[in-house]
């Protein structure tokens, strides 16, 4: 019982590992994790149905799945920091196939280049953004990533070892008993 625990236990950290990883090998280049088509953002404030905390998936949408009244999130970059912002889109302009201006309220264009996704079509993990954050810093990653399997390849290079000791004890008390 106590080796299917300690398995289950190891399973899921391995499997949060692979996870907060790829999470971190996917930053773009607004220093979001984006993975395909869908992007991950940990909400800092509350907005629209998405609460302080939440991680958010957002999908990417097609041009044409955006019209008005969609609330969407897209890439604010007028200041010198990268801030993702969320709107309601008031006017929807195709300049030609692959691109589209959306005017949001308070009538600022942005570019189908910058747009995330729609509101919708996202799906929130309540709570658990700390979680990720901690896990995704340089000193979680580090403590609760990098040492850990760090130790246990330690512990599993002792065990080999062990082993190739007892194997030659074996084999040279073999020998003197012939």
């Amino acid at each position: 019982m106590k080796k299917i625990v300690l398995g289950l236990i190891l399973g899921v950290y391995i499997l949060i590992s692979i996870g907060v990883t790829i999470y971190l090998l996917n930053f773009n280049d607004y220093a979001v994790s984006q993975i395909g088509d869908y992007t991950i953002v940990v909400m800092d404030e509350d907005i629209g149905h998405f609460n302080t905390n939440d991680i958010v998936i957002i999908r990417k949408n097609p041009n044409s799945d955006i019209v008005v009244d969609d609330y969407i999130f897209f890439y604010d970059a007028s200041d010198a920091e990268n801030i993702i912002n969320y709107g309601k889109v008031n006017k929807a302009e195709e300049i030609h196939e692959d691109e589209t201006t959306y005017t949001m309220s308070n009538n600022f264009p942005i570019s189908s280049h910058y747009v995330i996704g729609k509101s919708d079509t996202s799906t929130s993990i309540a709570g658990f953004g700390p979680v990720l954050n901690l896990l995704s810093s340089q000193w979680g990653f580090l403590g609760f990533i990098i040492f850990p399997v760090l130790i246990l390849f330690i512990v599993q290079i002792y065990y080999f070892k062990q082993e190739l000791s007892d194997q030659k004890k074996a084999t040279s008390k073999k020998k003197k008993e012939e």
